[in-house]
């Protein structure tokens, strides 16, 4: 690939163009394919215990969150400033963190109760773009209760939750897994 200046912009830089095809080998994209495929089964089998990672990889990240805050509030101290927000921000994510961890029942309904607050809050939104939008009303006043009622149904029924969680990360890695095979099988093919 040239630009107009007849050089490959990518080419030069350390993760970039040539560099970055390397790095990934036939190999290494169908082990990784066929490793994504394996999850993605795993997930639309096994919602429950796909969706309880799911939890835990929360928590995980909820802690990791959390201890970058207090990193940061001790900074912002050490610049003479204030840290209190930002500790108070860390320490309630890193509590949360270790709950998700030590509790992933509480990690599947931090994420069910997430999902139908975002809803409701999208619907709600929703709903007031179509009373202020004469021209869109009913687009923006169907999106605003579709996403209402997927916050009721999320909330009165959790296991349906639970399924679509797995069902969404189950179709993301058998999609991802087959395009790394297909990526990889081609390129193990000579060049012409």
């Amino acid at each position: 690939m040239s630009n107009s200046l007849g050089s490959d912009p990518l080419a030069s830089r350390p993760l970039g163009g040539r560099l970055l095809g390397r790095s990934y080998s036939s190999s290494h994209l169908l082990v990784l394919g066929s490793l994504d495929i394996v999850a993605g089964l795993i997930a639309l089998v096994w919602p429950g215990i796909t969706v309880l990672a799911l939890a835990l990889i929360f928590g995980l990240m909820l802690l990791m969150a959390g201890l970058a805050a207090i990193a940061v509030g001790s900074a912002v101290r050490r610049s003479g400033g204030s840290p209190a927000f930002t500790w108070v921000v860390g320490a309630i994510a890193v509590i949360a963190g270790l709950i998700c961890i030590f509790h992933p029942g509480a990690g599947v309904w931090a994420i069910i109760l997430g999902c139908s607050l975002w809803f409701v809050m999208t619907g709600v939104a929703d709903l007031f773009v179509a009373a202020a939008s004469p021209a869109n009303r009913l687009w923006f006043g169907t999106l605003g209760v579709l996403s209402i009622v997927a916050a009721v149904v999320l909330l009165v029924s959790p296991a349906a939750a639970i399924v679509t969680v797995a069902l969404i990360a189950g179709i993301g890695f058998l999609v991802r897994g087959v395009g790394e095979l297909m990526l990889g099988w081609r390129m193990r093919r000579p060049t012409r």
